[in-house]
């Protein structure tokens, strides 16, 4: 909504009827909306703590969904495996640990168990910047 210069009530509004949500799924779709931008400087500084570069070095479309994942994680009563989960991943030369979306099933990346103490892991995030071009997207069904 910032590059935007919108006001959040209202093109939230808008995008909601647009999309045809309604009940449950508008209302959590607000409270993330909301919730996110009502805790931004609270949770830039969480991802400022664990990114490996400045905020104003991640793409922002990257930005605004670890915003809205921090949000679901800390702010809201949404467990880890409901916002993330993991699969094994054999495509390739060895089995791996994919992570993705639990809800779209959409890939975020891997998770390697050769990483630094203390926990030894490794995460190779991919950081892939999408457009969003409403326009183009699929209408809901109603």
């Amino acid at each position: 909504m910032s590059s935007n210069d919108a006001y959040a009530n209202l093109l939230l509004s808008a995008s909601l009827r647009e999309r045809g949500l309604r009940g449950q799924d508008a209302a959590l779709a607000t409270e993330l909306v909301y919730g996110t931008l009502r805790n931004r400087s609270c949770y830039d500084a969480v991802i400022s703590m664990c990114a490996d570069r400045d905020l104003d070095q991640i793409d922002p479309p990257v930005l605004a969904v670890l915003r809205l994942g921090t949000h679901q994680l800390l702010g809201m009563r949404i467990k880890a495996h409901a916002a993330v989960a993991t699969t094994v991943d054999k495509s390739l030369f060895m089995a791996r640990t994919e992570v993705h979306c639990a809800k779209c099933g959409g890939h975020l990346g891997h998770v390697f168990p050769d990483g630094p103490k203390p926990t030894g892991l490794r995460y190779c995030m991919n950081g892939v910047s999408l457009e969003f071009d409403p326009s183009t997207s699929p209408k809901p069904k109603t």
